[in-house]
């Protein structure tokens, strides 16, 4: 949804923090730049677990603010951009999320790393118990093997 350059204050920031809590709410995107937001416009805001993008860029958010995005980006795992730049947040803070969008990239990364390990790990057991597939099977986890020394080779 966006609703850039709409001349959005605090006045509205209570039906938008509605908005986005809203349990029927299934936003993946929201563009709230260039508005008059502030701090005290985000203390009460909640998001659903499907927002993936919060884009306030260029409004009057300083530290505060920034330190309930970062309680925001710790209790929603799904969201994976936030852009705050031109607003009045220091650099520390700035650091401080991209620190936890970091992370929480890491975090993906590795998920897929233990969904594939687990896959290999099911696949060597069916080899043992059902020989006929054997020589498929091993195919299959040679290749997914491969994919995971690939990934640490990149690193």
């Amino acid at each position: 949804m966006n609703l850039a350059n709409n001349n959005i204050t605090e006045n509205h920031a209570e039906n938008i923090t509605q908005l986005l809590g809203s349990s029927v709410s299934m936003l993946r995107y929201i563009n709230l730049s260039d508005n008059y937001l502030t701090d005290e416009s985000l203390e009460n805001i909640e998001v659903t677990p499907h927002l993936r993008a919060l884009l306030l860029t260029n409004n009057s958010i300083k530290n505060e603010g920034a330190r309930v995005i970062m309680k925001l980006l710790h209790h929603n795992e799904n969201l994976r951009r936030v852009d705050l730049s031109k607003n009045m947040v220091s650099i520390r803070y700035l650091n401080e999320i991209a620190k936890i969008m970091e992370k929480k990239r890491d975090h993906r990364e590795l998920s897929k790393l233990q969904n594939v390990r687990q896959e290999i790990i099911d696949l060597k057991e069916e080899l043992t118990t059902m020989p006929m597939i054997q020589k498929e099977t091993r195919k299959v986890i040679i290749e997914k093997e491969k994919l995971l020394r690939q990934f640490y080779e990149d690193k």
